[in-house]
Protein backbone atom coordinates (compact mmCIF):
# COMPACT_ATOMS: atom_id res chain seq x y z
CA UNK A 1 0.00 0.00 0.00
CA UNK A 2 2.99 2.37 0.52
CA UNK A 3 3.56 2.44 -3.06
CA UNK A 4 0.48 3.12 -4.25
CA UNK A 5 -1.44 6.74 -4.74
CA UNK A 6 -5.06 7.03 -2.76
CA UNK A 7 -7.46 8.51 -5.20
CA UNK A 8 -10.52 8.07 -3.63
CA UNK A 9 -12.23 7.87 0.36
CA UNK A 10 -15.26 7.98 1.50
CA UNK A 11 -17.33 6.29 4.94
CA UNK A 12 -20.31 6.01 5.31
CA UNK A 13 -23.21 4.17 7.06
CA UNK A 14 -24.07 0.70 6.70
CA UNK A 15 -27.30 1.66 5.02
CA UNK A 16 -28.73 0.93 1.71
CA UNK A 17 -28.62 4.15 0.38
CA UNK A 18 -25.09 4.41 1.05
CA UNK A 19 -24.59 2.11 -1.94
CA UNK A 20 -25.60 4.04 -4.06
CA UNK A 21 -23.94 7.31 -2.39
CA UNK A 22 -20.31 5.75 -2.72
CA UNK A 23 -21.13 4.11 -6.11
CA UNK A 24 -21.73 7.79 -7.53
CA UNK A 25 -19.03 9.47 -5.74
CA UNK A 26 -16.34 6.44 -7.42
CA UNK A 27 -17.86 7.22 -10.53
CA UNK A 28 -17.13 10.77 -10.54
CA UNK A 29 -13.52 10.25 -10.05
CA UNK A 30 -12.90 7.18 -12.17
CA UNK A 31 -14.19 9.63 -14.86
CA UNK A 32 -11.17 11.31 -14.12
CA UNK A 33 -8.85 8.74 -14.88
CA UNK A 34 -6.72 6.99 -17.68
CA UNK A 35 -8.75 3.65 -16.96
CA UNK A 36 -10.41 1.69 -19.19
CA UNK A 37 -14.31 1.84 -19.70
CA UNK A 38 -15.12 -1.89 -18.56
CA UNK A 39 -12.67 -2.14 -15.80
CA UNK A 40 -14.47 1.14 -14.49
CA UNK A 41 -17.99 -0.67 -15.03
CA UNK A 42 -16.48 -3.77 -12.82
CA UNK A 43 -15.10 -1.59 -10.22
CA UNK A 44 -18.54 -0.06 -9.47
CA UNK A 45 -20.06 -3.51 -9.91
CA UNK A 46 -17.78 -4.80 -7.42
CA UNK A 47 -18.16 -2.07 -4.91
CA UNK A 48 -21.71 -2.59 -5.25
CA UNK A 49 -21.97 -5.97 -4.91
CA UNK A 50 -20.04 -6.23 -1.93
CA UNK A 51 -20.80 -3.21 -0.23
CA UNK A 52 -24.63 -4.27 -0.42
CA UNK A 53 -23.82 -7.97 0.94
CA UNK A 54 -21.87 -6.43 3.96
CA UNK A 55 -25.12 -4.30 4.56
CA UNK A 56 -27.69 -7.11 4.36
CA UNK A 57 -25.55 -9.69 5.63
CA UNK A 58 -22.70 -9.31 8.30
CA UNK A 59 -24.06 -9.84 11.53
CA UNK A 60 -23.22 -8.35 14.00
CA UNK A 61 -23.24 -5.86 11.15
CA UNK A 62 -20.30 -2.81 11.17
CA UNK A 63 -21.25 0.63 12.32
CA UNK A 64 -19.87 2.15 8.87
CA UNK A 65 -18.34 1.32 5.64
CA UNK A 66 -14.69 2.70 3.64
CA UNK A 67 -14.40 2.74 0.11
CA UNK A 68 -11.04 3.79 -1.02
CA UNK A 69 -9.78 3.72 -4.55
CA UNK A 70 -5.79 3.44 -5.26
CA UNK A 71 -3.29 3.05 -8.28
CA UNK A 72 0.20 1.64 -8.43
CA UNK A 73 2.51 1.22 -10.73
CA UNK A 74 0.75 -1.80 -12.53
CA UNK A 75 -3.08 -2.34 -10.34
CA UNK A 76 -6.11 -0.15 -9.55
CA UNK A 77 -6.78 -1.10 -6.56
CA UNK A 78 -10.64 -1.13 -4.99
CA UNK A 79 -10.52 -1.42 -0.71
CA UNK A 80 -13.63 -1.99 1.29
CA UNK A 81 -13.06 -2.00 5.16
CA UNK A 82 -15.67 -2.76 7.47
CA UNK A 83 -15.70 -3.48 11.35
CA UNK A 84 -18.70 -6.36 11.16
CA UNK A 85 -18.46 -9.85 10.84
CA UNK A 86 -15.05 -11.45 9.07
CA UNK A 87 -16.54 -13.52 6.30
CA UNK A 88 -14.04 -14.42 3.90
CA UNK A 89 -15.35 -14.50 -0.10
CA UNK A 90 -12.23 -15.74 -1.52
CA UNK A 91 -12.02 -18.84 0.85
CA UNK A 92 -16.07 -19.92 -0.52
CA UNK A 93 -17.30 -21.35 -3.78
CA UNK A 94 -20.74 -20.34 -5.47
CA UNK A 95 -23.65 -22.65 -4.45
CA UNK A 96 -26.74 -22.42 -5.70
CA UNK A 97 -30.11 -24.15 -4.49
CA UNK A 98 -30.69 -25.69 -8.00
CA UNK A 99 -35.14 -25.19 -7.49
CA UNK A 100 -35.33 -21.98 -5.93
CA UNK A 101 -32.13 -20.48 -7.61
CA UNK A 102 -30.73 -18.36 -4.38
CA UNK A 103 -27.94 -18.57 -2.24
CA UNK A 104 -27.25 -20.67 0.04
CA UNK A 105 -24.49 -19.57 1.46
CA UNK A 106 -24.55 -16.49 3.03
CA UNK A 107 -23.29 -13.85 1.08
CA UNK A 108 -21.92 -16.13 -1.42
CA UNK A 109 -23.81 -17.02 -4.89
CA UNK A 110 -23.96 -15.14 -7.53
CA UNK A 111 -22.38 -11.64 -5.74
CA UNK A 112 -19.39 -13.50 -4.77
CA UNK A 113 -19.28 -14.95 -8.44
CA UNK A 114 -19.99 -11.27 -10.29
CA UNK A 115 -16.86 -10.18 -8.28
CA UNK A 116 -14.61 -13.41 -9.26
CA UNK A 117 -15.60 -12.89 -13.02
CA UNK A 118 -14.78 -8.89 -12.62
CA UNK A 119 -11.62 -8.68 -10.95
CA UNK A 120 -8.30 -9.57 -11.55
CA UNK A 121 -7.53 -10.50 -8.47
CA UNK A 122 -8.85 -10.04 -4.79
CA UNK A 123 -7.59 -10.60 -0.93
CA UNK A 124 -8.84 -10.45 2.02
CA UNK A 125 -7.75 -9.62 5.74
CA UNK A 126 -9.73 -9.91 9.21
CA UNK A 127 -7.99 -7.89 12.05
CA UNK A 128 -9.14 -7.45 15.42
CA UNK A 129 -10.27 -4.12 14.29
CA UNK A 130 -11.75 -4.10 11.03
CA UNK A 131 -12.04 -6.46 7.63
CA UNK A 132 -10.70 -5.25 4.58
CA UNK A 133 -11.51 -6.93 0.89
CA UNK A 134 -8.81 -5.55 -2.04
CA UNK A 135 -9.90 -6.12 -5.38
CA UNK A 136 -7.67 -5.25 -8.19
CA UNK A 137 -6.90 -5.09 -11.61
CA UNK A 138 -3.98 -4.95 -13.89
CA UNK A 139 -3.30 -0.98 -15.46
CA UNK A 140 -2.82 -1.02 -18.86
CA UNK A 141 0.17 1.01 -18.85
CA UNK A 142 0.73 1.36 -22.29
CA UNK A 143 -2.15 3.59 -23.08
CA UNK A 144 -1.60 5.90 -20.38
CA UNK A 145 -0.80 9.48 -21.09
CA UNK A 146 0.32 12.41 -19.94
CA UNK A 147 -1.82 13.86 -16.95
CA UNK A 148 -2.49 17.70 -17.27
CA UNK A 149 -4.84 19.61 -14.50
CA UNK A 150 -6.52 22.39 -16.03
CA UNK A 151 -7.81 24.83 -13.42
CA UNK A 152 -10.36 27.18 -14.98
CA UNK A 153 -14.65 28.55 -13.72
CA UNK A 154 -15.43 29.48 -17.02
CA UNK A 155 -17.83 26.22 -18.63
CA UNK A 156 -17.40 26.70 -22.20
CA UNK A 157 -13.74 27.48 -21.95
CA UNK A 158 -13.31 24.18 -20.48
CA UNK A 159 -15.18 22.15 -22.77
CA UNK A 160 -13.00 23.79 -25.85
CA UNK A 161 -9.57 22.90 -24.36
CA UNK A 162 -10.39 19.80 -23.40
CA UNK A 163 -11.62 19.08 -26.72
CA UNK A 164 -8.25 20.22 -27.63
CA UNK A 165 -6.72 17.96 -25.44
CA UNK A 166 -8.12 14.90 -24.33
CA UNK A 167 -7.01 12.89 -27.79
CA UNK A 168 -3.52 13.35 -26.76
CA UNK A 169 -3.47 13.87 -22.63
CA UNK A 170 -5.31 12.66 -19.29
CA UNK A 171 -7.33 15.31 -18.12
CA UNK A 172 -8.39 16.56 -14.73
CA UNK A 173 -10.55 19.63 -13.99
CA UNK A 174 -10.67 21.88 -11.26
CA UNK A 175 -13.00 25.21 -11.00
CA UNK A 176 -10.31 27.16 -8.85
CA UNK A 177 -7.38 26.98 -6.89
CA UNK A 178 -9.36 25.45 -4.04
CA UNK A 179 -10.10 22.83 -5.98
CA UNK A 180 -6.90 21.93 -7.73
CA UNK A 181 -5.13 21.98 -4.26
CA UNK A 182 -7.90 19.59 -3.05
CA UNK A 183 -7.26 17.70 -5.97
CA UNK A 184 -3.59 17.83 -5.83
CA UNK A 185 -3.35 16.03 -2.13
CA UNK A 186 -4.06 12.59 -3.59
CA UNK A 187 -3.17 12.77 -7.24
CA UNK A 188 0.13 13.65 -9.50
CA UNK A 189 0.25 15.63 -12.57
CA UNK A 190 2.45 16.20 -15.88
CA UNK A 191 1.43 19.78 -16.05
CA UNK A 192 -0.94 22.61 -14.51
CA UNK A 193 -2.64 24.48 -16.72
CA UNK A 194 -4.05 27.61 -14.59
CA UNK A 195 -6.64 30.60 -15.26
CA UNK A 196 -5.49 33.87 -13.52
CA UNK A 197 -8.83 35.34 -12.71
CA UNK A 198 -10.95 32.88 -10.64
CA UNK A 199 -12.88 33.26 -7.64
CA UNK A 200 -12.40 32.07 -4.46
CA UNK A 201 -8.71 31.55 -5.42
CA UNK A 202 -6.43 32.62 -8.06
CA UNK A 203 -4.01 31.11 -10.23
CA UNK A 204 -1.39 33.37 -8.95
CA UNK A 205 -2.47 31.99 -5.48
CA UNK A 206 -2.64 28.18 -6.45
CA UNK A 207 1.13 29.07 -7.66
CA UNK A 208 2.06 30.50 -4.60
CA UNK A 209 0.14 28.10 -2.19
CA UNK A 210 2.11 24.94 -4.43
CA UNK A 211 5.48 26.68 -3.68
CA UNK A 212 4.67 25.93 -0.19
CA UNK A 213 3.82 22.37 0.01
CA UNK A 214 7.24 22.24 -2.60
CA UNK A 215 5.01 20.98 -5.57
CA UNK A 216 6.55 23.68 -7.32
CA UNK A 217 8.38 21.63 -9.57
CA UNK A 218 5.60 20.44 -11.48
CA UNK A 219 5.67 22.45 -15.42
CA UNK A 220 2.99 25.51 -14.67
CA UNK A 221 1.55 27.53 -17.38
CA UNK A 222 -0.84 30.54 -16.83
CA UNK A 223 -3.67 31.59 -18.58
CA UNK A 224 -5.28 35.15 -19.18
CA UNK A 225 -7.09 37.98 -21.10
CA UNK A 226 -4.69 39.90 -19.64
CA UNK A 227 -1.16 41.10 -20.36
CA UNK A 228 -1.11 43.65 -18.03
CA UNK A 229 2.58 44.12 -16.78
CA UNK A 230 1.99 43.37 -12.68
CA UNK A 231 0.24 40.03 -13.79
CA UNK A 232 3.33 39.35 -15.95
CA UNK A 233 5.97 40.32 -13.30
CA UNK A 234 4.00 38.21 -10.60
CA UNK A 235 3.69 35.01 -12.95
CA UNK A 236 7.51 35.44 -13.78
CA UNK A 237 8.46 35.92 -10.53
CA UNK A 238 6.46 32.45 -9.70
CA UNK A 239 8.69 30.68 -11.87
CA UNK A 240 5.66 29.73 -14.04
CA UNK A 241 7.18 27.87 -17.41
CA UNK A 242 4.76 29.65 -19.56
CA UNK A 243 2.09 32.26 -19.84
CA UNK A 244 -0.51 32.01 -22.70
CA UNK A 245 -3.05 34.81 -23.62
CA UNK A 246 -5.86 34.13 -24.57
CA UNK A 247 -8.14 32.87 -26.35
CA UNK A 248 -5.77 29.77 -26.60
CA UNK A 249 -4.97 28.22 -29.77
CA UNK A 250 -5.32 24.17 -30.51
CA UNK A 251 -1.21 24.17 -31.44
CA UNK A 252 -0.29 26.30 -28.43
CA UNK A 253 -1.95 24.33 -25.44
CA UNK A 254 -1.17 20.69 -26.88
CA UNK A 255 2.92 20.74 -27.30
CA UNK A 256 3.49 19.51 -24.16
CA UNK A 257 5.28 16.35 -24.22
CA UNK A 258 6.47 13.78 -21.33
CA UNK A 259 10.29 14.94 -21.32
CA UNK A 260 8.95 18.51 -20.37
CA UNK A 261 9.93 20.33 -23.01
CA UNK A 262 7.66 23.22 -24.42
CA UNK A 263 6.91 24.92 -27.86
CA UNK A 264 4.63 27.42 -27.06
Amino acid sequence: MAESILLFESIQPTKLESVRVLRQSLSKILDHLDIKTNVKQHCLLCCSEWCTNLILHATPPSRDITVSFRKSKKKWLLLIKDHGEAWDPTMHRSIINSKTKTDILKGCGYGINIINNTSDEMFYQSQPAYNLFTILWERDTHRIKPHILLVEDNKSQVQLYCAYLKPQFNVSIAANGKQALTFLKNEKVDLIISDIQMPEMSGIELRQELEKIKTSSTPFIFLSHSLDETILHDAVDLGIDDYLKKPIKKKAVTQFNTSRTYTL
